[in-house]
């Protein structure tokens, strides 16, 4: 009978994901290769250098990882530690400065999702209790009145019906969730134009920088976890442990 070996563990071909390319971001296309596209946005600025930087070290990764392939010199275990060491120094760092980018862009998104969600609350009690009487008012009409009603107010900047309607539930007005974000909408469009641009622009490149570092750490994780470097660093760390000598403790005799 013919005994067929397993196949030699190789160090995986590795490629950059499109997914890094810092072009899908819509803030670096906007601005073109000139830089004067759109008006420069210091959270979006983080958010494209983290992904370029992310983008160039995915480079030098699979580049490193070509080189260690291709050197006679080394071991296949020796150049997959070689590779693996060197993702899991850089990729820590770039996913660090990715990480502090996304969260500082969604920190904005939240912001500005609190700030245009509706017009200013009335200081007034008054104010307050004449909202409840409008959610009721609306709540009697037939849904052809109140979608009326609402579509006036937001046209001709009636702020007290505008924040009734968005800021208490949507039932309490006769409506749906869904309807009263559609409202919600047409307010931002009106009094936060600007604003609302942003907070569409965050969130569209803030889902495109996160699939970036998706693709990113998934690329370090096959330099770093593939079976020949995880083979390699178990044989490493019981060669270390196999070689520890333990000094034996001697007594210092006691003094008389």
């Amino acid at each position: 009978m013919r005994i067929i070996a397993p196949p030699e563990l190789e160090i995986p071909e590795l490629s950059v994901s499109p997914d890094l390319n810092p072009t899908t971001l819509e803030y670096i296309r906007a601005r073109g290769e000139d830089g004067n596209g759109i008006e420069r946005d210091p959270l979006l600025d983080g958010l494209g250098n983290a992904v370029k930087a992310a983008n160039a070290v995915a480079k030098e990764i699979v580049t490193i990882a070509d080189t260690a392939r291709a050197d006679d010199t080394l071991t296949r275990a020796a150049a997959a530690l070689h590779v693996a060491n060197a993702a899991r120094e850089r990729g820590t760092r770039i996913a660090t400065k990715l990480d502090d980018a996304v969260a500082r862009v969604k920190t904005a998104i939240e912001a500005l999702d609190k700030e245009t969600s509706a017009p200013p609350p009335p200081a007034d009690p008054h104010a307050l209790a004449l909202e409840a009487e409008i959610r009721a008012t609306l709540r009697s009409m037939t849904p052809k009145a109140r979608s009326a009603a609402i579509s006036s107010a937001i046209a001709n900047d009636q702020l007290a019906v505008i924040g009734a309607v968005l800021r208490g539930q949507a039932m309490l007005s006769g409506m749906t969730d869904a309807e009263r974000e559609v409202r919600r909408h047409s307010y931002r469009q009106r009094a936060h134009a600007d604003a609302l641009k942003r907070l569409t622009r965050y969130k569209k490149d803030l889902e495109t920088a996160q699939r970036a570092g998706t693709s990113f750490v998934q690329l370090v994780l096959e330099a770093t976890d593939n079976k020949l470097a995880t083979t390699a660093e178990s044989k490493r760390a019981a060669r270390i442990k196999a070689t520890e000598i333990v000094e034996p403790q001697t007594e210092l005799p006691l003094e008389g």
